[in-house]
């Protein structure tokens, strides 16, 4: 599969214009049209495969180029795995100046890139801990959501009452079997990077850092207003409460959850997209396609007699016909036959069961 998706990718290269650079970040594809979603697939496709092989550092650039062909839709959410690609290959001076520079979204609000933040802070300190262990906290208290669910598969040993304290539950509506946005996000994020939590270090500074934020949070309380933290914390903390504590979920992350190869989540989303039509090849079309193939010409509805003077087209009541050929079928080849030689504009061809030299010998 792997082969076949580089295949794909060298075709799309070949039919790119002489001006078209995608590697440079500047090129960009309007996703609208089905014939630039392949290339969309594809990178993503090829992404997988080379994190699969442990090729982390091709997988990191791969992922900069699937997010760089459209930065504001993001159709495929590259975003949410371009932290885990580049803490992964090593490169955390990116992620540090991403978070500051990056200015399409509001990456801030998603629960991952805080972590990320965090976790790179803490890779390129050396000695005494700082500035990582106030980035953290910060996370901590914005997302709490994740907490729980990363301490349980990283193996992390924290007290079962301090994961039960209402803070760390995310809100959810009795009797809803959908996931809300910041469940999803908070699940994707930690199936992936569950791993570089898992070392000793990195799981003393997070139980440190749970410490510090449980002195900021008021008991029982579980919303932006029972903290005691800086304003900017606060509304940050706010917004990502009426952003993501909801059972509406963009079209991107619905996209890039069927496309992530993990089967666990997909029951987690809204009903209306598990229903929704999608194909292996064109993941959750989006609403405003461009698809000058559905239906002929360009999308019109033509009756069955418009469609029968295509070239080509055959009766449909004809073609319903061959599969009770038996004996007696004659006449339906017959019938076939002369849609042939209309199409063709041609009145020379034999009818099936007679040739010429039957003819010859035929008594006069």
């Amino acid at each position: 599969a792997g082969t076949l998706v580089e295949r794909a990718l060298y075709a799309f290269e070949q039919g790119f214009v002489p001006r078209f650079n995608i590697t440079n970040g500047l090129g960009r594809l309007d996703f609208r049209q089905i014939e630039s979603r392949g290339l969309f697939l594809a990178l993503f496709r090829h992404m997988q495969f080379m994190a699969r092989r442990g090729c982390w550092r091709t997988a990191f650039e791969v992922n900069k180029v699937l997010l760089a062909l459209d930065p504001v839709q993001d159709p495929y959410g590259a975003l949410l795995t371009l932290d885990f690609h580049a803490m992964k290959s090593q490169q955390y001076e990116y992620v540090r100046q991403f978070v500051d520079d990056w200015t399409w979204s509001r990456v801030d609000l998603l629960p991952g890139w805080a972590y990320s933040r965090a976790l790179a802070e803490f890779m390129l300190e050396e000695g005494e801990q700082g500035r990582s262990m106030d980035l953290l906290v910060e996370a901590i208290l914005v997302f709490p959501a994740v907490l729980p669910v990363l301490c349980a598969k990283a193996n992390i040993d924290v007290d079962s009452v301090v994961l039960t304290h209402p803070y760390f539950q995310d809100r959810q509506t009795a009797g809803e079997s959908a996931m809300t946005q910041m469940q999803l996000l908070a699940q994707l994020f930690v199936e992936r990077s569950n791993a570089l939590f898992r070392t000793p270090e990195v799981s003393r500074w997070l139980q440190e850092g749970l410490l510090l934020a449980l002195e900021q949070i008021a008991l029982g309380g579980s919303t932006a207003r029972d903290i005691t933290a800086a304003p900017a914390v606060i509304e940050r903390k706010r917004q990502a409460e009426q952003q993501l504590c909801t059972y509406v979920v963009p079209e991107r992350i619905s996209r890039h959850v069927l496309v992530a190869d993990m089967d666990q989540l997909k029951s987690g989303l809204p009903e209306e997209i598990r229903t929704a039509t999608s194909f292996a090849f064109d993941p959750l079309p989006p609403a405003d396609d461009i698809n000058v193939y559905d239906g002929l010409m360009g999308g019109m509805q033509l009756s069955e007699e418009q469609l029968l003077r295509i070239p080509g087209a055959f009766d449909p009541e004809l073609l319903g016909n061959l599969d009770q050929l038996d004996e007696d079928g004659l006449p339906v080849m017959q019938g076939l036959l002369a849609r042939i030689r209309d199409l063709l504009g041609a009145g020379e061809l034999e009818d099936p069961g007679t040739s010429s030299d039957e003819d010859a010998d035929a008594p006069a």
